[in-house]
């Protein structure tokens, strides 16, 4: 059995699926400045882990999303496309990936936002969207994530044959970690003009290990959350722009 809060390849999985759950907004938008068409959302959440001899390890989680999102009064929202989800882990001696199954196996992207006007600044805010990935619990918020395989609430939600979903891990340690994972996120940034939208993600992400292909990846360090570096940037494109186009686009914004 193995418990385990946080781990090497704990996520902020909101980012990669929206966002949703609203407060009433101060002050409505005006109708004028429509927000509605295709726009290409690019998200970075930051953690650190202090790890003995190396120190603080600072990973980053990198998402693009192509959403076609429409404004009707003062929510902006609509469906999209996964088009990059990857892990760089701040260290030269692991490197972390994610499998095609589980990518799959997340819920489709969704961006649900409130825009607000107010003193010649236009604000858009996502309230928090829960994601649980690799169990079902009966209250996702607040129930327990299992800390055993045997758990009746694991499910193998990637379909690869392993209990909940899988992690990959290569470096000086190789091999899978199959985790229970909760995570939220949520945005609040600035209008920029007409095409524009930036400002920052906050978010938070547990883990559970349930099993591991190798010993060596039992003891995960802890990890958390950096609100400071971690930032979203939403650019409005052509209706014609691929998937291909978006990760292109911002390339260099995650360097």
């Amino acid at each position: 059995m193995m418990h385990r809060k946080w781990g090497l390849g704990a996520l902020g999985l909101a980012t990669a699926v929206g966002a949703a759950t609203w407060l009433s907004p101060i002050e409505p938008l005006e109708a004028k400045n429509q927000l509605s068409g295709k726009w290409v959302v690019a998200s970075v959440t930051t953690t650190v882990a202090k790890v003995p001899v190396v120190g603080k390890i600072y990973a980053k989680t990198n998402t693009v999303v192509l959403h076609d999102l429409e404004q009707d009064g003062d929510r902006l929202r609509g469906g999209g496309t996964l088009c990059r989800l990857d892990i760089d882990s701040g260290s030269k001696f692991v490197d972390t990936k994610l499998p095609e199954k589980f990518k799959k196996a997340l819920p489709p992207p969704y961006f649900d936002g409130v825009v607000t006007e107010k003193g010649g600044t236009t604000t858009v805010r996502t309230g928090r969207r829960l994601v649980v990935m690799g169990a079902r619990l009966k209250k996702p918020a607040k129930d327990a994530l299992p800390q055993d395989a045997e758990d009746d609430r694991v499910v193998d939600q990637d379909r690869d044959g392993n209990p909940g979903v899988t992690i990959s891990i290569d470096g000086i340690v190789t091999g899978d970690i199959h985790v229970a994972t909760r995570s939220w996120t949520r945005f609040l940034g600035k209008v920029k003009g007409d095409d524009e939208i930036g400002g920052k993600v906050y978010f938070d992400q547990e883990q559970s290990i349930l099993s591991t292909t190798s010993s060596m990846l039992e003891n995960a360090p802890e990890t958390k959350p950096v609100p400071g570096k971690s930032w979203f940037r939403m650019i409005r494109v052509s209706d014609d722009t691929t998937c291909g186009d978006a990760r292109r686009l911002t390339d260099d914004w995650f360097e």
